[in-house]
């Protein structure tokens, strides 16, 4: 029996072995395929959220560009390009100027509109580009500046080639954007650029305080936002966005007030990166296109413009500050007893404690310079400009970065040393008021030497330049009084710019500046000393000398352009028509000519006329009836034509139901004719588009008193005043109301600022002399007699 269970045992174990094998094979391969399945799986699930990711990233992208191409196709949009073509009437194709340039930078508000440029076929002449901010662009009037001076300079003596010097400057724009006009310039046939830029690195678009701080280090990512900001897509978002609404008004430097920065500020170094490799990519572009460039320091007033803004050190503990303060003041208070040694001595105490305050420095600087101490005072008036925060001027590492670029850069680049050449002409070897008109635009005198120290460094890029200007110790003055001519900066332009000035510095941020209302007293003494002057011209001799300076310039508009206006205030509008039209004819595209004829047209009772002129498809500077019916209207007022204008703003409101300058003067105007409830009704419809208005608060403040509706009139009056404490109108008519109310102290406190604020208005000289005349203050109703008879000009 064991001999039989043997085999049959043994059989038995083989199989379940076998078995078993098998199981564990069959449980590996279960295993491993599982582990596959898994790993499949896995992978499925990584590709499928893979392409999730990319559909989501992909999916907006592509239905973006989808967007874009659609509205490319269907021309909507604007061109984000400096310089556009445009072909004339005749055939002829000229590059001019984007209106629209800008709007890709920054909102509809804070956009200016770049010079009128009309650049033909490239001739015989020498193209030069000037590049930068305001101050390149001539600001507070570019006719008479940087641009038209260099010019002017550049040929004075040519008879055969010619130097055009193209103003491709634009206000409040920094080299972010100046990088772009660059590169447009040297595709429109440029010899040579002049970059004249730096004062607004910091404040302005893509400056520190304007870009997220996670953004603001990256160049990379600054270029990235401009290039999405200026597709059509992003264009017709920011129309979507905007809808009917209208733009605020341009509000100059108060829109920037927020935007301060500090010396220690951690982001100043990237802007200081991001200005060097905006001014490398412009040397590149120059260099490929074989165009040379002149880099130009930056001349800011130092010496007669107070810090805009002050800040302690960080860390400053309330005993420290309590102790800086008094000795700040305690410094002040000896200022102004004339012990300006010991205030500089208090001022030093302060500044152990804390010497990062601007206005503290610009201080001592003021005592140093009282007291002999010359050179202490440049080292302090250069560090409380870089110690502002309001960096509205170009500071000291602005211009090294410039001098050094010049000095290292390769092929044809000079350094026109501008800031230098202000330097050595001013007072006490310090930038000011005798030479620039606020903190950094220049005056007459210093664009002529801002324009003869370019004008030297281009003669080192365009080798076969000569220059005539003139020789001996007398050579720039007689230089400066030949420019005046010829570009008709004459005493009454030279009135018309210091009220522009004026009136700018009421506001911030120069209000706020350390001794302001003794510099605005200066200013305005000034103002009636220029206004003596105007009225001294002898009509004959400057027509001869602007007849003379147009011979010797044929190609300059700016002479006639003088002329004209000159026969216009003497009543000679026809003969200014005349004249205006003849250089019209020979020059059809040119934009100073085209708007002098206008101009002179309109005064002259051709409306139609001057609306043809300024609508012609020869005028290569979009104008449409509306704008074109706006110029005339505004000139018209001007000239005391106000019957005249009432009709053209009535034309206007036909084709704008919404223009609110003709509704706030065909209000002003039903107001003037005893037509009370119908100028009602206009100001009210132009404060519904534009609730923040306060010219139409005064004139709707105005009909009401026509009406002897009284307390509203205050209401308004009191309203206008409060939404802008700078209006004179509003301040005047307050002043009435509370006289009426009787309040007299407090009515001639609002009527004596309505003079501060505007001291070329004559009503309100002629209301303060009654007043006076009453109060028995005999020499002051006299003075104020005499200004109403200077500024009326009788």
């Amino acid at each position: 029996m064991h001999e039989s269970e043997g085999p049959h045992t043994e059989n038995e174990s083989s199989g379940d072995g076998a078995r078993a094998a098998k199981c564990r094979r069959n449980w590996f391969a279960r295993r491993w395929k599982d582990r596959r399945l898994k790993k499949r799986r896995r992978r499925a699930g990584w590709k499928g959220w893979m392409l999730r990711l990319a559909l989501l990233v992909l999916s907006p992208t592509l239905l973006l560009l989808l967007i874009e191409g659609l509205l490319w196709l269907s021309s909507y949009g604007r061109s984000t390009e400096f310089l556009v073509e445009w072909s004339a009437p005749s055939g002829e194709t000229f590059l001019v100027t984007n209106n629209d340039f800008c709007l890709q930078f920054v909102p509809e508000e804070l956009s200016r509109r770049p010079e009128a440029l009309l650049l033909g076929a490239k001739g015989n002449e020498t193209r030069i580009f000037v590049l930068g901010g305001s101050a390149a662009a001539g600001d507070p009037d570019s006719i008479y500046g940087f641009s038209r001076v260099l010019e002017a300079v550049l040929n004075r003596g040519k008879t055969t080639r010619r130097y055009e010097v193209v103003n491709a400057a634009v206000t409040a724009m920094g080299s972010h954007v100046v990088r772009h006009i660059a590169a447009d310039c040297t595709d429109a046939g440029a010899d040579a650029l002049v970059v004249y830029m730096g004062n607004n690195e910091v404040v302005g678009p893509y400056g520190p305080a304007a870009t997220p701080g996670a953004l603001y280090g990256s160049a990379w990512m600054i270029r990235s936002m401009i290039a999405v900001k200026g597709t059509r897509t992003s264009q017709l978002m920011a129309e979507l966005a905007r809808g009917d609404k209208r733009a605020k008004t341009w509000m100059g430097m108060e829109a920037f007030l927020e935007q301060q920065v500090a010396l220690d500020d951690p982001r100043l170094a990237d802007c200081y990166d991001h200005f060097k490799s905006n001014l490398d990519d412009i040397l590149c572009d120059a260099d490929d296109a074989g165009a040379g460039v002149v880099l130009c320091t930056v001349p800011v007033n130092i010496r007669s413009c107070a810090p805009f803004g002050s800040a302690h050190r960080a860390g400053l503990g309330d005993e420290q500050l309590a102790r800086w303060t008094a000795l700040y003041e305690a410094g002040r208070q000896a200022c102004k007893e004339g012990d300006f040694a010991g205030a500089l001595n208090t001022f030093r105490q302060a500044a152990e404690i804390d010497d990062a305050h601007a206005e503290l420095i610009f201080a001592s600087a003021r005592c140093a310079e009282e007291t002999g101490e010359l050179a202490a005072a440049r080292d302090y008036y250069a560090r409380a400009r870089d110690l502002d925060t309001l960096r509205f001027r170009a500071d000291s590492r602005i211009d090294e970065i410039i001098r050094d670029m010049a000095r290292l850069a390769d092929g044809r680049v000079a350094l026109a040393d501008l800031a230098g050449a202000l330097a050595d002409e001013a007072e006490q070897g310090v930038p000011g008021s005798d030479l620039l008109v606020d903190h950094v635009h220049l005056n007459f005198r210093a664009n002529v030497l801002a324009a003869v120290a370019a004008a030297k460094a281009l003669r080192r890029v365009l080798p076969d330049l000569s220059l005539d200007l003139g020789q001996g110790p007398t050579a720039i003055y007689e230089l400066q009084a030949a420019l005046r001519r010829q570009l008709g900066y004459d005493a009454r332009a030279e009135y018309d710019v210091a009220v522009e000035m004026y009136v700018r510095k009421l506001r911030p941020p120069f209000e706020g500046q350390l001794d302001h209302e003794a510099e605005t007293d200066a200013l305005r003494a000034r103002l009636i000393n220029l206004r003596k002057i105007a009225t001294l011209v002898d009509v004959d001799h400057a027509e001869r000398e602007y007849l003379a300076a147009a011979a010797a310039a044929p190609f300059d508009p700016l002479p006639d352009r003088a002329l004209g206006l000159l026969w216009l205030r003497n009543d000679k509008a026809a003969r200014a028509v005349e004249r205006h039209r003849g250089r019209l004819n020979d020059h059809p595209h040119c934009a100073i000519t085209r708007r002098a004829l206008a101009y002179a047209l309109a005064i002259d009772d051709k409306v139609d006329e001057a609306v043809e002129i300024l609508t012609s498809p020869d005028n290569p500077f979009d104008c449409g009836e509306v704008e074109a019916l706006a110029f005339v209207a505004a000139r018209l007022t001007e000239h005391g034509g106000s019957g005249a204008a009432l009709e053209v703003n009535q034309r206007i409101l036909k084709l704008d139901a919404r223009h609110i300058d003709a509704l706030i003067n065909l209000g002003a105007a039903a107001d003037e004719q005893g037509r009370f409830q119908q100028g009602e009704q206009y100001l009210k419809r132009a404060l519904e588009v534009d609730p923040e208005h306060s010219s139409a608060m005064v004139n709707l403040a105005n009909t009401y008193v026509g009406r002897e509706m009284f307390d509203e009139a205050r209401r308004w009056f009191e309203k206008a005043v409060e939404t802008n404490p700078y209006s004179h109108m509003a301040h005047l008519g307050l002043g009435l109301q509370l006289l009426r109310d009787k309040c007299p102290v407090e009515g001639l406190e609002h009527i004596e600022l309505a003079t501060k604020l505007n001291p070329t208005f004559v009503p309100t000289y002629g209301v303060l002399a009654g007043l006076y005349e009453l109060a028995g203050q005999r020499e002051r109703a006299m003075h104020c007699a005499r200004m109403a008879r200077l500024f009326s000009g009788n």
